[in-house]
């Protein structure tokens, strides 16, 4: 256990150096951009806010790492209620499971996710299910209920993990579980020279190709993120809120 903890831990800060790399570069005409608060873990995360009425977001995600050999599954709950400030909305769940509260620069988040006894959700699987949310209400948000479907789990399949990749030859990216229907797709790829890219809004296809020239700025090593996600908007009390599940996976590769 401990040292799923010292990995889990790892993980989080380099996630959080990639995604803080991301939000510097993204493609023109992409109607969703990545964004990052301290309520995703470090995980990347469309943005919402540019729906009309909106007022929060609550989201499940399963995301899994290969760090040197050691696969590691996760899954984690996160909300912010209230826009552009996150107030405290009362006592939160997902499918039963409570997600616990913080206050941070005078924002009120909720996160499941705890570095120091990690833990997953005890009654969320990614698998088409449903996740139900039920929010308790309070300073402005009503008391409310709603779900979303979550999307089924999948693999990356190229490139392979650690793979040198030439960059004048572009690059492919495959996954499986590739399937017409309501999975939508973002992929990014950080680099730890050249920044980062994002493509998103992208259907189920099970490929995407990056060109040479989509890849001219970047080198060294890069993290590859795969997200399958879901989504769906409840109306409460003349605002809208954004339930989003998703399933994130990773590689590691050099560009060169």
């Amino acid at each position: 256990m401990k040292l799923q903890k010292m990995f889990l831990l790892f993980v989080i800060v380099l996630s959080t150096l990639t995604v803080f790399q991301a939000c510097k570069k993204e493609d023109s005409g992409v109607n969703v951009p990545i964004t990052q608060t301290p309520t995703t873990a470090t995980q990347p995360t469309p943005d919402y806010s540019s729906v009309a009425n909106f007022n929060g977001t609550l989201a499940t995600i399963d995301f899994g790492y290969n760090i040197m050999g050691f696969v590691i599954e996760y899954s984690m709950g996160f909300g912010k209620l209230g826009h552009p400030t996150g107030v405290d909305g009362g006592v939160v769940t997902v499918n039963g499971d409570t997600i616990g509260s913080y206050t941070q620069s005078g924002q009120v988040y909720y996160n499941s996710f705890n570095t120091t006894n990690p833990s997953a959700l005890s009654h969320v699987s990614f698998d088409g299910s449903a996740h139900a949310w039920n929010v308790a209400g309070g300073n402005g948000i009503p008391a409310f209920s709603a779900s979303v479907t979550s999307p089924t789990v999948f693999a990356i399949t190229l490139p392979a993990d650690t793979a040198r990749i030439n960059k004048s030859g572009g690059l492919q990216v495959t996954w499986t579980g590739a399937a017409a229907g309501p999975d939508s797709l973002l992929i990014m790829l950080a680099a730890t020279s050249g920044g980062s890219i994002v493509r998103q809004g992208l259907s189920n296809s099970g490929s995407y190709n990056f060109s040479a020239s989509d890849l001219a700025s970047l080198s060294g090593t890069t993290i590859v993120s795969v997200v399958k996600y879901r989504y769906a908007i409840t109306n409460q009390g003349g605002k809208n809120y954004v339930l989003v599940s998703e399933v994130v996976k990773t590689k590691n590769i050099t560009l060169q």
